[in-house]
């Protein structure tokens, strides 16, 4: 079977007056990013499967329920799990979705702190083409879905 894999990349500049401890905070808080989401119904911690990757073991897994509907009137629950691996500079995630679609999510809080850090005198290529502000905070959301 042949699979396609799309990576896509999302900035979004974070307002001057949240820190980026605050933002680091947020992304650490796993049940506020899953909450996000308005398609989820609920989630619960699970133990990581037996067949998870040896570098996500020992990371925090949930069971994920969303809603999906097929057609106006006609909808259904899925159930699948995820994990979530914090970092210093933000969070990765991989989420194990129904019909062996696989998520990978990695959000990173960029940039510097307006008054407190000096902005990158070399800031990485091809900021400007994905709107990265050249002062300021930003999240940066690198998503591959295979």
């Amino acid at each position: 079977m042949l699979r396609k894999k799309e990576t896509y990349t999302v900035v979004t500049p974070i307002p001057g007056f949240i820190p980026r401890q605050l933002a680091l905070d947020i992304l650490h808080s796993h049940s506020e990013v899953i909450t996000l989401n308005p398609l989820v119904l609920s989630h619960r911690p699970v133990p990581a499967p037996r067949t998870a990757a040896a570098d996500e073991y020992y990371s925090t897994w949930y069971e994920i329920v969303e809603r999906i509907q097929y057609l106006p009137g006609l909808g259904s629950t899925i159930t699948f799990t995820g994990c979530f691996h914090d970092m210093p500079w933000g969070l990765q995630t991989h989420v194990y979705a129904p019909l062996h679609v696989d998520l990978r999510n990695r959000y990173r809080v960029a940039g510097n702190q307006p008054g407190l850090e000096p902005p990158d005198p070399r800031p990485e290529m091809g900021l400007d083409a994905l709107g990265a502000p050249r002062d300021g905070l930003y999240l940066r959301e690198d998503i591959e879905i295979k």
